[in-house]
């Protein structure tokens, strides 16, 4: 086995053992031979060697729950790797999500938002899918701007499309991102209630219904980041259902 070979082999044995089954607790000697062998990669010029252990800190996986690892694990892989658009949502993710054990909540501090809002504006300039959609996000709420539906729903579309691109229009490709479940809620959203376009039932519940489809996938395969999305799409889906009978 060549070194080059050895150091990917090393890398994916790593992330199988970290994420090989969601559903099962990784334990902490698991965590550790995991992260030494992410970090020969990331050392020997794999830079998602540190992404994935700034996401075992991120998500508690065979170690314990910290932010600030991640965001340092993730700070190394945007200076290893500058043109990783993606690292910014990750870093942004880090500051405003909170992982615990019975799913992932949102932080209320202001200053976590503000950081998290800089990071998507940065990735956002650079084309990153979910950098763009967080952004739609901070209008949307207006958490750290003026409210503007018409700007949320734009960054939105913008995700959509740039989403759709990077797949190159695999249909397949497109409902495996880690993203589009989160799109389809928002963009479903927009439509239902006619935030910054036009009410579309129909268009929405083709977006609702897809990301609901995908979320159901992604969380019987023990991915439980995305159990809040899910309670808002079926809150959604609820909604247009019964309105529809109206």
């Amino acid at each position: 086995m060549d070194v080059l070979t050895e150091i990917e082999a090393s890398y994916e044995f790593a992330v199988a053992l970290a994420w090989g089954d969601r559903r099962e607790p990784l334990s902490a000697a698991d965590g550790r031979k995991a992260i030494a062998y992410l970090k020969f990669a990331f050392e020997n010029g794999i830079t998602d060697g540190a992404v994935e252990i700034g996401n075992m800190y991120a998500a508690g996986r065979g170690v314990d729950r910290d932010r600030e690892q991640a965001r340092q694990w993730y700070g190394r892989a945007l200076e290893a790797e500058r043109s990783r658009a993606d690292i910014y949502g990750l870093l942004g993710d880090a500051c405003l999500y909170i992982e615990e054990p019975e799913g992932v909540r949102r932080s209320d501090d202001p200053e976590d938002v503000r950081r998290a809002g800089a990071y998507y504006e940065k990735g956002a300039s650079a084309g990153d899918v979910r950098c763009l959609w967080q952004l739609g996000d901070r209008y949307f709420r207006g958490d750290d701007r003026e409210q503007d539906y018409n700007k949320a729903f734009s960054f939105y579309s913008q995700s959509h499309q740039r989403l759709w691109e990077a797949c190159s229009f695999d249909e397949e490709q497109v409902e495996a991102d880690g993203s589009w479940p989160d799109l389809c809620l928002r963009l479903g959203r927009c439509y239902l209630h006619g935030f910054g376009v036009d009410a579309d039932p129909a268009a929405a519940m083709q977006f609702l219904d897809d990301g609901d489809r995908a979320c159901g996938i992604r969380l019987r395969d023990g991915d439980l980041s995305l159990a809040e999305t899910r309670q808002e799409l079926d809150r959604e889906i609820e909604y247009l259902e019964n309105n529809s009978c109206k």
